[in-house]
């Protein structure tokens, strides 16, 4: 017990002063003042920037729905749309919070295999792994490695409807009993049913996330090997509204206007409206530890388990307000076709907690890799498809395809680039994810 406590330790100090002297150093070059917490207001709206991504859609129009103008037929009807205007930019908000660039591989490029001739592990190339699936590989005793992903994400569509233009309908609220009972301006068949009005709004809605992803891996064992990413995360959120009144065929029946616009935005909410903002920060921290139960030279299994800690700004979109805990299994397979090497990798995992609602999610991947050698150099494609399906609540089915490239370059490391896409439109995706990578190994 004293040797593990010292190995992790000894891990923990040395993977906590990389994070720190890398995180410095590549912030610093690539996103110059991403730390910097700068709320961008549009001159086009006259209304107090929110504090927090959260609560910019739901701030639209004052906070308080759309609010007309006080009727010129002598009673309020301002407040008569503020219910459903309400209830619409709500569920919009619910979709943006649920946003999460997917979190890359932790497994290293570089492994450690039995060699029985010289009865010891040594460096082996012949698989440098997937970006976003698991291998059941693990490091090997005493051997460390580090790396850090760059990822991006325009989000493009929420429950395939784009973003960028989403008409919502707000109906009027029932004033007296259900259905149209209030008619003025004259007798039944010639007045105006002015609660059969509606409006029209358009939102342009654009969120993009961009992440950084330090990952380090230590193997205690030759079986066991754990570690931690910390995500630093950058949100940028704006949103442009425009609406208009739907006024029922019967207003031809009164003379005056009941549901007007305020064009200057004093005496009722103005027709259009925007509001954005930028954030960065921590996300949520991941901790992560994988044992190797099968170590055979063509086949390995693994289990995996990972901690979602709730270090993130959920009010910010960068984290959820709760902790997560992910079991996998993990399993390996190297075969050949026609003289070509392949590796073919399946991960199956439960989920809990793993969304802003709460939800638990079932979590599988495959991916198959493609390594080519010439020289000293390794490179390797990988082919993948990663699914989340949550088993509660809303019940998203997210489903991905990815293509990635690893090289390896000795003793310089490894160099990573992905592009992933969704394969169905559940719940917010964005069209295209791209992702680079680098990999050291001690």
């Amino acid at each position: 017990m004293c040797i593990l406590y010292l190995h992790i330790t000894n891990f923990i100090s040395i993977v906590m002063s990389l994070l720190m002297k890398k995180i410095i150093l590549v912030i610093s070059s690539i996103y110059g003042s991403f730390f910097s917490l700068n709320v961008l207001a549009d001159i086009s709206s006259a209304q107090i920037q929110p504090a927090n991504l959260e609560s910019i859609i739901i701030s639209l129009y004052g906070g308080d729905g759309v609010q007309l103008i006080t009727s010129t037929a002598g009673f309020s009807h301002s407040p008569h749309f503020q219910d459903d205007a309400l209830q619409e930019l709500n569920q919009l908000t619910q979709g943006t919070l649920d946003s999460k660039l997917p979190t890359p591989s932790t497994s290293s490029g570089i492994i450690y295999q039995y060699d029985a001739s010289l009865d010891d592990f040594v460096q082996s190339n012949d698989s440098l792994g997937p970006i976003f699936v698991e291998r059941a590989n693990t490091l090997g005793s005493g051997n460390m490695m580090f790396g850090f992903n760059y990822s991006s994400a325009h989000w493009d569509t929420y429950n395939n409807k784009g973003l960028h233009n989403i008409n919502l309908v707000l109906d009027h609220r029932d004033l007296n009993e259900p259905g149209s009972d209030i008619c003025i301006g004259g007798p039944a068949g010639a007045c105006y049913l002015f609660e059969e009005d509606d409006i029209n709004l358009t939102l342009d809605i654009n969120f993009q996330t961009k992440a950084m992803f330090f990952f380090s891996a230590y193997g205690i064992t030759d079986k066991w090997d754990v570690g931690l990413m910390v995500p630093v995360v950058k949100n940028s959120l704006s949103v442009k509204a425009y609406a208009v009144v739907n006024e029922d065929p019967s207003s031809q029946y009164f003379a005056q206007d009941v549901h007007l616009f305020d064009e200057h935005g004093i005496n009722g909410d103005a027709p259009m409206d925007a509001l954005s903002g930028s954030k960065s920060g921590i996300g949520d921290i991941l901790l992560f530890s994988k044992y190797n139960l099968v170590e055979e030279k063509d086949h390995q299994l693994a289990l995996s388990f990972v901690a979602r800690l709730d270090t993130g700004d959920k009010a910010n979109l960068m984290g959820f307000d709760s902790y997560g805990f992910k079991t996998s299994v993990l399993s390996s397979h190297y075969f050949d076709i026609a003289n070509m090497p392949f590796k073919l990798h399946i991960n199956i995992g439960y989920d809990i907690n793993a969304g802003v609602l709460g939800q638990d999610e079932i979590d599988y991947a495959l991916a198959l890799e493609q390594p080519i050698e010439w020289s000293d150099s390794v490179l390797a494609l990988s082919y993948e498809i990663i699914g989340e399906k949550d088993i509660n609540k809303n019940r998203d089915h997210n489903l991905d395809a990815a293509i990635s490239m690893k090289y390896f370059m000795n003793e310089f490391g490894i160099l990573s680039l992905s592009g992933r896409v969704p394969l169905n439109n559940d719940g917010l995706r964005a069209s295209f994810i791209y992702v680079l990578g680098y990999e050291i190994y001690f």
